[in-house]
């Protein structure tokens, strides 16, 4: 087995490359959510099976969600009160909330989820494309 497909490396989460050798892209060209069939550099294929990610959002998505809101309605808390905090905290978690759950997250929940797959059961010549 090649040395650079022995572990995933983290700077793949952050650049949406392959895990392995970091030289293809996740996504296919021209979409923010659908990730390519594999690495064209590795051949190593990136959904290996049918609803693959479907974790990714209960287990990533959500819990960032989660703490992307109750970051604000503490910060807010801090410097408003009355009836200004309650307008603020609707509209403040409204928008955590959207942000977190839509696609601007969706890429990097499946990157995550795809790395700390492989970080735990790493790439074997079998899961090859």
């Amino acid at each position: 087995m090649n040395k650079d497909r022995d572990r995933p490396k983290f700077r793949s989460v952050l650049f949406l490359k392959c895990p392995y050798c970091l030289n293809t892209k996740l996504r296919k060209s021209g979409s923010w959510t659908t990730f390519a069939t594999g690495c064209h550099h590795c051949h190593y294929a990136f959904e290996p099976k049918s609803d693959y990610f479907r974790g990714s959002f209960w287990l990533v998505n959500l819990p960032i969600s989660g703490i992307i809101t109750m970051a604000l309605w503490a910060f807010i808390q801090e410097f408003y009160t009355g009836s200004q905090l309650a307008a603020i905290t609707i509209v403040a978690s409204l928008i955590a909330i959207w942000l977190s759950l839509t696609f601007l997250m969706s890429p990097y929940s499946k990157a995550l989820w795809l790395f700390v797959d492989h970080a735990f059961k790493p790439l074997h010549e079998r899961d090859s494309a």
